[in-house]
């Protein structure tokens, strides 16, 4: 808790004197991993991703180094970029901070827009089909057979 309002609190400052944003230090150095010295082999082969309830908790200063690795790396593509991105989504934020969500953590909130996005247009009403007008026949014609 102290290191993310410490996360928040330098990056405010940051940004209320204009200054810009530096590379902030990995707020889990003193900690490091409680997974131990598997936790950097684990963090290299996703496992920050696709198992972040234990990633988060066990391996909490890999994963950092990952998501900083991933956001200096791959500034444009559609990946998470932020060590705090699975809790973020978790608690709503793809929705009601969708601006910086959609750019920052763009694989924990993809699942997350689904409920809005538009119906597809139901198909526009079909006008009946006109009959077609059959001659009159005139007296003494004989009658088609069908």
């Amino acid at each position: 808790m102290f290191a993310a309002t410490r996360s928040l609190a330098l990056l405010l400052l940051g940004l209320s004197v204009g200054a810009a944003a530096t590379e902030e230090e990995n707020p889990f150095k003193e900690d490091g991993d409680k997974g131990g010295s598997q936790c950097y082999e684990w963090a290299a082969d996703g496992q920050c991703k696709s198992n972040p309830g234990y990633m988060h908790d066990s391996c909490k200063y890999s994963c950092w180094e990952w998501f900083e690795h991933r956001r200096k790396a791959y500034p444009d593509a559609p990946i998470d970029k932020n060590f705090h991105c699975h809790n973020w989504a978790a608690k709503g934020e793809c929705l009601s901070n969708r601006a910086f969500m959609t750019t920052t953590c763009p694989e924990s909130c993809k699942d997350k827009y689904e409920d809005e996005k538009d119906e597809p247009p139901s198909k526009p009403p079909t006008s009946p089909q006109k009959k077609k007008k059959r001659k009159k026949k005139k007296k003494g014609e004989p009658k088609e057979e069908l």
